[in-house]
């Protein structure tokens, strides 16, 4: 499935940051994500591929794509090549309603011929159209019936957010008369969306199994289908410590 035109205004930005390293770049005209998930974007002087991965990247950050990336797709430019070919002058009206060196009159022939070419024109026209405006009412389906199937799965994604956004620790060192060093807490993220912030409860257990201390552990700006590490200051009490997730916040999931 073709989707034409879904990501214009970020594709524009990416063009912008690729022609410092290639002005030969021309500018945007229109753009189509293909079956093997690259956008094929049509320029005023040539072509050039995006993969989706860039385009999402710099959707939701620029600075989630790097250098090498801009490089790579920049070298997937190419240029159109046009042929400079004999410019065939087109019949004015003069040409094409000869007068009679005798009579002074119009050739009806060439009447006609007008007349017929006019009646072409004007069917060629009508016929381009009907096909772009049949062309748009597709498009536009099947723009609308991607957006929901998106919507679908955000919605999803915000109703069981636990199982994909999950915490855990690494094997810690502990005092068993009190005291927790080297602990160590990952934030999970198994979604295709960047998440603003991750808040981690973080509590230290004393040895009764009673909590001597609970701290919110904020994780910001955790990459799609990415973790974060964070390390956590060593403390003289408790043996032992639970983490849960207290709360997900993400603009691209409505969160």
């Amino acid at each position: 499935m073709q989707i034409l035109d879904d990501k214009k205004d970020v594709i524009i930005l990416i063009l912008e940051r690729l022609r410092h390293l290639n002005p030969a770049i021309g500018t945007y005209q229109k753009s189509v994500l293909s079956h093997d998930h690259k956008y094929a974007v049509k320029l005023n002087n040539g072509r050039i591929n995006l993969s989706r991965e860039l385009v999402h990247d710099f959707d939701q950050s620029p600075v989630f794509v790097n250098e090498d990336q801009f490089m790579a797709c920049a070298q997937t430019f190419i240029e159109d090549s046009i042929p400079q070919s004999a410019t065939t002058p087109i019949p004015n009206s003069a040409t094409q309603s000869q007068i009679s060196q005798k009579g002074g009159q119009k050739s009806k022939s060439s009447y006609n011929g007008i007349l017929t070419i006019a009646v072409i024109i004007v069917l060629g026209l009508a016929g381009y159209y009907l096909y772009t405006l049949t062309n748009s009412e597709q498009e536009s389906a099947v723009k609308e019936e991607e957006n929901n199937q998106v919507e679908e799965s955000k919605a999803h994604i915000r109703n069981n957010i636990r199982d994909y956004v999950t915490v855990e620790t690494n094997e810690y060192n502990y005092n068993d008369l009190g005291g927790v060093s080297n602990l160590v807490l990952t934030v999970k993220n198994k979604t295709n969306y960047a998440l603003d912030n991750v808040k981690v409860k973080l509590s230290y257990i004393k040895k009764n199994g009673d909590v001597w201390q609970s701290i919110n552990v904020d994780f910001p700006l955790v990459t799609a289908n990415g973790g974060m590490t964070m390390k956590m200051s060593d403390t003289n009490r408790g043996t032992s410590v639970k983490c849960m997730i207290v709360s997900v916040t993400s603009n691209s999931l409505g969160l």
